[in-house]
């Protein structure tokens, strides 16, 4: 399998579930529920790219890299926004402007990781260095739900 296959599959996931943040009514409980699976959903994503996509790449340039820098500047961005949507809906305020702004950043990663990283990785890596990278991103879901 390809490492853009396996986690074009999880983008897709995420923005289903990025999709049902509209809130409906009064329900902040289903509101929370969903923010909820979303979060742990995107942290996870995250984490596959920090502890495991992000190391390949390192290791195999010989170092950092100018593209997991702005990556990685990137996911800063959106676990900041996360923990703000989250006090949003815990404090019954509004996020919608939170929300655009996780969306555009969100958007942005995506194009960045759809048109290099992962394609990058897909191109350099060996059949079996893609299998071992994606068993990897699978046993360190298990660990952090989703």
């Amino acid at each position: 399998m390809q490492v853009t296959e396996f986690m074009d599959k999880d983008h897709a996931a995420m923005e289903k579930l990025f999709a049902s943040l509209v809130a409906r009514g009064k329900d902040r409980q289903n509101l929370r529920d969903r923010f909820a699976q979303f979060r742990v959903r995107m942290e996870r994503h995250m984490a596959w790219e920090e502890d495991v996509l992000f190391k390949i790449v390192e290791q195999k340039t010989g170092g950092q890299s100018i593209l997991v820098e702005e990556l990685t500047t990137q996911h800063a961005r959106i676990k900041e926004l996360l923990a703000g949507i989250a006090k949003a809906i815990d404090d019954g305020t509004p996020f919608g402007v939170l929300r655009d702004d996780l969306d555009a950043v969100m958007s942005a990663h995506e194009k960045m990781e759809d048109s290099s990283l992962y394609p990058w990785l897909d191109q350099t890596l060996s059949a079996g260095e893609r299998d071992s990278a994606i068993a990897s991103m699978k046993s360190l879901g298990k660990h952090l739900q989703g």
